[in-house]
């Protein structure tokens, strides 16, 4: 009798929702002209399109290698079980990641063979997904997810799913998709939020919305224009030059589905909304090329992991800007790391009109943004010499979305290798089941008793030994892009309490040597200024003001000087939680220096290659 009531109840709930925003849908003005949806298939392709494709893959070697992993991967799927409704922890993220992997890439194989055996196996997908009891709206980026993934299903295989799967489809993504995101305690999850959220999700509601406009028109009008409404908040984060503040990882996630949702938009009904014009928005692929090093890894900051790959959403800007050398590592990648990314059918759809003869590398070695989280990007090649170097650091704020207690840190590669590293993130699962509160952003806050979160773990200065101030913002205030000093200055001040004044200048010199430079000004107090370095190699002291690190038969000299004694130490990486991230592998190498009251002192920390 209490199931029947729930499901009554429920049903009430819906119709209800349903009839207000009815009723609001007619009290507005739209953006778009819906009327101009047109058939099936809408999203990203037409038929026409979808026919055209074909021609174009094959005329184009790095398509060619996407096209025969999707349709690799995609007879891999053939004989996997379906996929189950599953959580970990709070989530169920990874089932709604493989479901958009599994229809996307089984809807393009799909429709670029003709094959019946993928569009067999999309449509049990599809079924086994609709059948679940919902999508996880509590955490609501997994509804969006798999939102997104029936609506492309549903719309790509329209006319060719056996009638029951397409109704159970639509039904589920009307349901368990548009009418959930309405649900005021899940909505506020992601339209109001300044971050990946709040691209992730109307990104997904938007596909969900397009896929059943003819059936369900108001319901689909009313996501859509919410969505345009909404969406401005966190594309003012690019501003002004194109950093995104959550960094490399988060770029990947958050502006690859704003993309997604942005030429779907403009596909179907010939505009974005302005979305795409928010300043700093067309400059943002230049800041994900350059976060990559001459190593291969990227400047990791924040909750970013190390791993690299293709970006769907870097074509698109190319197309969209002319600027084909911001696919100049991807192209390369695609060869190299081309990976099983579930949106990988979108960069054969977004670069089919690129001219893949005419990328070029780009030819500046500095980009420089500013922003919520700046940075300051140094390549000095691009071709693969082992002369090349990379410096890359930042200043910001702990109060952003997946930040660490890293302001003022740098990365640094030379001979091929990663030097100077960030350890990067960690689970969150791992540490959420552990009752660990991450989410803070207090001084006090649990989160920063993560080792890897903490200014400890950082290569950036501890004053006191303590924690950085969390509010704290350190901007960028120069830029060298010319001569023989290529990098930047930061002023760290805020973070340190205990300081009267903090400034950090990190450049290459003549392009052969990275010298990171420390003014500080002490305060009423003497203080204790740790300088720290987290490296994968081997270090040895060579005597009072040098060690030696060594890593894969690759040597580096890193000396030491100040105007006042410097203490070179290391210390480990190892946390003192056993369910935190060993870190093995890894030392921290800097040192401690003792600030008089008052004083006004410099140190100097400088790493090369030694010669001959």
């Amino acid at each position: 009798m209490n199931s029947f009531r729930k499901i009554v109840c429920s049903l009430l709930s819906c119709l209800t929702l349903t009839l207000s925003l009815s009723l609001q849908a007619e009290n507005r003005t739209p953006v778009f002209n819906y009327d101009r949806s047109g058939g099936h298939p809408r999203i990203l392709l037409n038929e026409q399109e979808f026919r055209q494709l074909r021609k174009t893959v094959a005329k184009h070697s790095p398509l060619q290698i996407v096209h025969n992993q999707i349709l690799t991967i995609s007879d891999e799927l053939l004989d996997k079980p379906v996929l189950v409704r599953k959580m970990i922890g709070r989530r169920m993220l990874s089932v709604s990641r493989d479901a958009l992997q599994r229809i996307f890439y089984l809807s393009y194989a799909y429709r670029m063979t003709g094959r019946k055996a993928y569009l067999n196996r999309a449509g049990e997908e599809l079924a086994a997904v609709s059948r679940f009891t919902d999508w996880n709206p509590t955490h609501f980026l997994d509804c969006a997810e798999m939102t997104m993934a029936v609506a492309i299903g549903y719309d790509w295989l329209y006319k060719d799913l056996p009638a029951t799967v397409r109704d159970q489809a639509r039904r589920a993504i009307v349901e368990k998709g548009l009418l959930a995101s309405f649900d005021r305690s899940y909505e506020k999850m992601f339209t109001t939020r300044k971050n990946n959220w709040n691209q992730v999700c109307h990104a997904g509601m938007v596909y969900g919305a397009m896929a059943v406009m003819e059936t369900d028109r108001d319901l689909a009008e009313r996501t859509i224009e919410r969505a345009v409404a909404n969406n401005p908040i966190v594309m003012e984060m690019y501003a002004p030059d194109g950093v995104y503040p959550e960094g490399f990882s988060y770029w990947g996630y958050g502006t690859t589905f704003e993309v997604m949702m942005l030429a779907a938009l403009e596909h179907t009904f010939g505009s974005d909304g302005g979305l795409s014009l928010y300043k700093g928005f067309d400059r943002t692929a230049g800041y994900m090329l350059y976060m990559v090093g001459t190593s291969g890894a990227p400047f990791n900051y924040s909750d970013s992991g190390t791993g690299v790959a293709p970006h769907p959403a870097l074509y698109w800007f190319a197309q969209r800007y002319g600027n084909l050398s911001w696919v100049w590592n991807d192209c390369k990648l695609i060869e190299t790391k081309l990976g099983k990314d579930r949106l990988l059918p979108a960069i054969v759809i977004f670069a089919r009109d690129l001219d893949f003869d005419k990328i070029v590398p780009p030819t500046e070695k500095v980009w420089a943004g500013n922003g919520p989280n700046p940075v300051v990007l140094v390549r000095t090649g691009w071709k693969g010499d082992p002369q090349d170097k990379y410096l890359a650091m930042k200043g910001g704020s702990a109060q952003l979305s997946h930040t660490h207690l890293d302001a003022g840190s740098f990365v640094y590669d030379a001979a091929g290798l990663r030097w100077a590293m960030d350890l990067g993130t960690v689970n969150y699962n791992s540490l959420e089941s552990r009752g660990v509160k991450l989410w803070g952003r207090t001084q006090d806050s649990e989160r920063w008793t993560v080792f890897r979160y903490n200014n400890y773990a950082h290569n950036t200065l501890t004053v006191n030994g303590k924690l950085h101030n969390v509010k704290g913002f350190v901007p960028v205030t120069e830029v060298y892009r010319e001569g023989r000093e290529l990098g930047g200055e930061m002023d760290l001040t805020a973070l340190f309490p205990d300081l009267k004044r903090a400034v950090r200048k990190a450049v290459l010199v003549d392009g052969k040597r990275l010298v990171i430079e420390d003014r500080v000004e002490g305060g009423e107090n003497p203080a204790t200024l740790r300088f720290s370095m987290v490296t994968p190699a081997r270090v040895e002291m060579v005597d009072g003001s040098t060690v030696r690190l060594t890593q894969r038969g690759k040597t580096m000299l890193m000396h030491f000087k100040g105007s006042q004694p410097c203490t070179i130490k290391t210390w480990s990486t190892k946390p003192e939680r056993s369910y935190e991230p060993s870190n093995e592998g890894t030392i921290i190498v800097g040192f401690e220096a003792t600030v008089p009251a008052g004083g006004k002192e410099s140190f100097e920390v400088t790493l090369e290659e030694p010669v001959g």
